[in-house]
């Protein structure tokens, strides 16, 4: 079975307003300073993603990155994975937790951001508060719960390319 672990009520809090009220350089040269800002630690910068430790372990964070310079995207799991691997009974365990951690993000988030712009279902759920040139969000996969900052230009392009 997989060990559990969240990040805390007020922790989710913070971030959400931390993300919506972000302003930085948006450059991938500046993620070092913006993951100390935010208590992570890089774990490897690569061309198209810097890889940080946001608290569940060096890969639970990043930072994406386009052209090589400019940051579009930035993702901090708000629970320990789940285990891809899992069958039968565990499975069922880790499907509902991951379902009832992103009910509680979302529900986190919304008390801070009010009622989300967007609510897109299906494999990987998703739900967005669009500010002006950012959108903060909440997605689910079948290994975590994520909340994330993004450009709007980038969402644009992302959601006309899914």
């Amino acid at each position: 079975m997989t060990e559990t672990a969240i990040l805390p009520d007020e922790r989710i809090g913070e971030l959400a307003s931390g993300f919506r009220d972000l302003r930085w350089s948006w450059a991938a040269r500046d993620v070092p300073e913006l993951a100390a800002a935010l208590g992570w630690r890089v774990h490897v910068a690569l061309q198209s993603t810097v890889w940080l430790d946001a608290g569940f372990g060096p890969t639970s964070g990043n930072v994406k990155i386009e052209n090589g310079a400019d940051a579009v995207m930035i993702n901090a799991a708000t629970c320990s994975s789940a285990d891809p691997d899992a069958t039968g009974d565990e499975a069922v365990r880790e499907r509902r937790r991951l379902r009832d951690e992103f009910a509680r993000v979302v529900g986190l988030v919304a008390e801070r951001l009010g009622e989300p712009s967007a609510r897109i279902h299906g494999e990987a759920p998703e739900v967005r508060w669009e500010g002006p040139a950012t959108t903060v969000g909440v997605r689910s996969s079948e290994v975590r719960v994520t909340l994330f900052v993004a450009v709007n230009d980038y969402l644009k392009t992302w959601d006309e390319e899914a």
